[in-house]
């Protein structure tokens, strides 16, 4: 549950935030004119190897913020049990970690 919830912020939520952040958006113009500086002076036969570099090191940054901001759930939510503020909390044994009680009103009825 916990994935599903921080895709769906880091997907939407986050990218809404990221555009809107003007630091954001002058290291992503400094990247992209490096990218063409970078492109501009190799032979073209490297262009497949450094886009994939780049790939890579993209999916290394999503996944970043991904872990990043699930922590961060983990963190707030430890912190709100600590504070009497929610109940029903537990950490597995594997590591995984256990999502509060939906109370009956939110959840979806099971469709035949």
């Amino acid at each position: 549950m916990l994935a599903e919830i921080a895709d769906c912020v880091i997907s939407g939520r986050l990218q809404e935030i990221f555009l809107k952040d003007a630091e954001y958006q002058e290291l992503s113009r400094k990247q992209e004119k490096a990218s063409e500086e970078c492109y501009g002076s190799v032979p073209e036969e490297y262009h497949d190897v450094i886009e994939e570099m780049t790939d890579c090191q993209n999916e290394c940054s999503g996944r970043l913020i991904e872990m990043a901001y699930q922590q961060g759930m983990i963190d707030s939510a430890r912190l709100m049990r600590e504070l009497k503020m929610i109940e029903n909390i537990s950490v597995l044994p594997d590591g995984e970690r256990d999502a509060p009680d939906i109370p009956e009103a939110c959840k979806k009825e099971e469709r035949k």
